[in-house]
């Protein structure tokens, strides 16, 4: 998706959301270790977090 009719590089695609899909992977595995109870919600948030990071 373009910003202002211009087009977003590749390279600035994978400098942004590859440190936030791992940012945000590490923090739903810390969030399912802190938890006694473990969620269903918690563990699809970590699956995609982790997809995420693996395929931007």
């Amino acid at each position: 998706m373009g910003l202002g009719g211009q087009d977003i590089p590749a390279e600035y695609s994978v400098v942004v959301n590859t440190p936030l899909a791992f940012f945000f992977t590490s923090l739903f595995l810390h969030i399912n270790n802190e938890v006694e109870e473990t969620s269903l919600i918690l563990f699809i948030l970590t699956w995609l977090a982790l997809m995420l990071s693996l395929y931007v």
